[in-house]
């Protein structure tokens, strides 16, 4: 169909796009009235003057927003008052989580500027508002391993760890090894690259077996994957870490986002469960 038509629809994923109602969506958000009159009325209905008073501006602005409103089936008046109709109040539901959601993005836009998210499936970046009390964690000049030595100190502190595992690395490792040695007990996900690394360089041994007394470990439970893994996930009872992978295919190990938050945990939980 024709691009500038207002009823072109495109498919992406089984998410069809109509661009008619985009146009509706962008005429809305277009306007900072519009915007804040459905905000405004949320939670409660309110007469014109409560309404001028809370927007600080002239009834006409505030009247011509509303009719604008009213138009596209957002909201109606009852007697002196004016509310959201169940389609405004629908639409400005998903409106508030639209822009916690770009709050969340902005909070911690370095951290995913560049980055390869496609290791994320879609549903888990469409709740990405979770992080929205996450902390970013880089390196700098004055401390290049910051973000390793953050995660050392966190998962010193756990008592159960399931990781995402997708670089070789002996410093990962060995605290690993630390932490079974000591009781913790760990779901490791891995590729067969990263287990074909583990067993060449005498790290079978020491994963699978007690340092202290040689006996076989039973705090320990591995997930091989056939596919390259392209995120760094580590989840605790306390905390989630993610690390992900440059556009261009490296692994990024200066920076991690670090989330305390009980929904963080859980979205961590579960896109773990997802690839196991």
């Amino acid at each position: 169909m024709d691009k500038n038509s207002n009823n072109t629809k495109l498919n992406y994923n089984e998410t069809v796009v109509c661009f008619s109602e985009f146009d509706t969506l962008r005429h809305i958000l277009n306007s900072t009235m519009r915007t804040k009159l459905l905000l405004s009325l949320y939670h409660d209905k309110k007469k014109l003057a409560t309404l001028r008073d809370d927007l600080g501006k002239p009834s006409a602005t505030i009247l011509h927003g509303l009719k604008e409103l009213s138009k596209n089936s957002l909201i109606t008046k009852i007697d002196k008052y004016y509310c959201l109709s169940s389609v405004g109040y629908i639409f400005t539901v998903n409106l508030l989580k639209l822009i916690e959601k770009w709050y969340s993005i902005e909070l911690n836009i370095d951290f995913w500027k560049n980055q390869d998210i496609k290791a994320i499936p879609q549903g888990y970046l469409r709740k990405i508002d979770i992080f929205k009390n996450a902390k970013y964690i880089i390196s700098d000049e004055t401390d290049l391993t910051k973000p390793l030595n953050m995660y050392l100190e966190l998962i010193a502190e756990s008592n159960s760890l399931k990781i995402i595992l997708p670089i070789f690395s002996k410093v990962h490792l060995d605290a690993i090894v630390h932490k079974l040695d000591n009781g913790c007990n760990i779901e490791l996900i891995m590729d067969e690259n990263i287990f074909e690394s583990i067993n060449s360089n005498g790290y079978r041994k020491k994963l699978f077996e007690n340092s202290n007394n040689s006996k076989k470990r039973n705090n320990l439970k591995i997930w091989k994957v056939k596919k390259d893994l392209k995120l760094f996930l580590t989840i605790s009872e306390n905390f989630l870490l993610l690390s992900l992978f440059f556009e261009e295919g490296s692994y990024n190990d200066s920076s991690m986002l670090l989330d305390k938050s009980k929904e963080g945990i859980n979205w961590g939980l579960s896109l773990f469960n997802h690839y196991k």
